[in-house]
C-alpha cells in the first residue's frame, strides 16, 4: 500500500512537539510492515524555519521517504508549494493521512483526496481537548472560529478520524456525526532498561514542551514543599526555553520566589539520545498537565522504567489500574508534594511502579501493532 502522511513539521530525531514524532514513528512502523510510507511536510521545526536546498528537500530515514516544502506562517501555516505537490502527485497514493488540526494543510489533503478519489483520514492528536481549545479568551475565540468555519466541515468529508484516546473519540463523535472514529493510541519503541542505582539524592525529571498546559508551574509549587522536607532533591527540566519565552519568564520568577534556583537545572532542548540518557538517570518523572492523557513523553518515561506521576487526564484509567503510574490533581501542591514524598521515601515502590510501567507500554503501546491496526482501517475503507 502507498501511504502519504501530511504533517506541518517533521525533522527526524529533532522533534519539537509530540505530533511530529508520533507521525514519524507511525510511518516508520508502516514501512517496516512492507508499505510505502511517504511524508509531505514543511520547512518549519516548531517556530524555526530552515532554508531549503537541493540537498535537504528530500531524504529517506529508516524506510520513510520525507519531502519538505516551503511554507509561511500567518497565524496558521500555509504551503502553496506543498498543495501543488499534493495535486500533482496525489493519485500515486492509496490513502492520505493528515495530522494538522488548526492548519490549512488538512484542507489541502481533503481537496486533493476528493479530486483524486482517495480516502483521506485525519488524526486529531489531542488538538480538540477542551483545555487546549478554551485556553485564553482571544485564542479560544480564534480556535473556535477556525474549527467551525474550516476544520469541522473538512473532518465531516473524511473517510475516518483517528483519536489517541477513547475520551477523545467520544468528544469527536459529539462534534462530528456520521464519520467513523477509530481509537489509535500513540506508541513507543521500548528502550533498553537501565537498573536504577541507589543515590544520595533524588532526580525528578520533566521533559517536554515548555508550555502552561504541561503544568511546570504546578510542579514548582509542589517542589517548594518537597525541598523543605527532603533537601536532597533536584529537578531537571528538558525543553527549549525559546519556544515560549513569556511562560519561561513566569517560571523563572516562580523559581526565584520559591528560592529553588539551586534545586533546578535547565537542560535545554534534548535530542532522542540525550532524552533517553536523562530518563535512564531519573528516579521520578513528572508531567502535571490537567487535561492531557498519555503523551509520548509520558510513555517514554514509562517505557524507561521510571516511576511516573502525571495529572489526571484522558485515557489513563487502565494504566492506573495496572499500577503503571500515579495520578494527582496538579492544582493542589500539597497533594502533589505528598505523593512525591511517598515515592522519594520508598525506593521499592518507585522500582515496582517503573517495572509495571514498562510492562504496560509493551502490552498496549507497541508501534508495530498500532501501525497494523491503522493499515487495517485503511484497507477496510478501500475494500468497500
Amino acid at each position: 500500500m502507498n501511504i502519504l502522511h501530511v504533517v506541518y513539521s517533521l525533522v527526524p530525531h529533532r522533534y519539537k512537539g509530540g505530533i511530529p514524532k508520533a507521525v514519524y514513528e507511525l510511518a516508520r512502523a508502516q514501512a517496516q510492515l512492507g508499505h510505502q510510507s511517504v511524508v509531505y511536510t514543511t520547512n518549519y521545526n516548531s517556530d524555526e524555519k530552515f532554508i531549503l536546498t537541493e540537498e535537504n528537500r528530500s531524504l529517506t530515514s529508516e524506510g520513510v521517504e520525507i519531502h519538505y516544502f516551503d511554507a509561511y506562517k500567518a497565524g496558521v501555516l500555509f504551503s502553496p508549494e506543498l498543495f501543488k505537490a499534493l495535486r500533482y502527485n496525489g493519485s500515486q497514493f492509496d490513502v492520505i493521512h493528515a495530522h494538522n488540526v488548526f492548519h490549512p494543510l488538512n484542507q489541502y489533503a481533503s481537496r486533493v483526496g476528493k479530486r483524486c478519489g482517495l480516502p483521506v483520514f485525519f488524526h486529531i492528536h489531542g488538538s480538540l481537548d477542551p483545555g487546549v481549545v478554551q485556553k485564553g479568551l482571544l485564542k479560544s475565540l480564534k480556535k473556535k472560529l477556525y474549527l467551525f468555519l474550516f476544520e469541522i466541515p473538512t473532518l465531516r468529508k473524511s473517510a475516518g478520524i483517528f483519536a489517541i484516546s477513547q475520551d477523545e473519540a467520544d468528544l469527536i463523535r459529539q462534534l462530528i456525526e456520521n464519520v467513523p472514529v477509530h481509537y489509535l493510541p500513540n506508541g513507543i519503541h521500548l528502550p533498553a532498561f537501565h537498573k536504577k542505582e541507589e543515590k544520595t539524592f533524588i532526580r525528578i525529571v520533566f521533559i517536554g514542551r515548555i508550555h502552561p498546559k504541561k503544568g511546570l508551574h504546578y510542579l514548582l509549587a509542589a517542589l517548594r514543599e518537597v525541598a523543605a522536607v527532603v533537601p536532597e532533591v533536584h529537578l531537571y527540566i528538558g525543553g527549549d526555553r525559546k519556544q515560549n519565552p513569556g511562560y519561561v519568564g513566569q517560571l523563572d520568577m516562580l523559581i526565584e520566589e520559591y528560592k529553588l534556583s539551586k534545586k533546578i537545572t535547565w537542560l535545554g532542548f534534548l535530542d532522542e539520545a540525550q532524552k533517553y540518557a536523562r530518563l535512564a538517570e531519573a528516579d521520578i518523572f513528572c508531567h502535571l498537565s490537567h487535561s492531557e492523557g498519555l503523551t509520548l513523553a509520558i510513555m517514554e518515561s514509562m517505557g524507561s522504567g521510571v516511576a511516573t506521576l502525571i495529572g489526571k487526564g484522558w485515557n489513563v484509567d487502565q494504566a492506573v489500574r495496572m499500577e503503571a503510574l500515579v495520578t494527582c490533581d496538579p492544582t493542589q501542591p500539597q497533594e502533589v508534594a505528598s505523593i512525591l514524598l511517598g515515592l522519594i521515601r520508598n525506593r521499592l515502590a518507585r522500582l515496582a511502579l517503573g517495572q509495571n510501567a514498562r510492562k504496560y507500554v509493551a502490552q498496549y503501546h507497541d508501534w508495530t501493532r498500532i501501525a497494523q491496526t491503522c493499515v487495517d482501517v485503511y484497507q477496510r475503507i478501500l475494500s468497500r
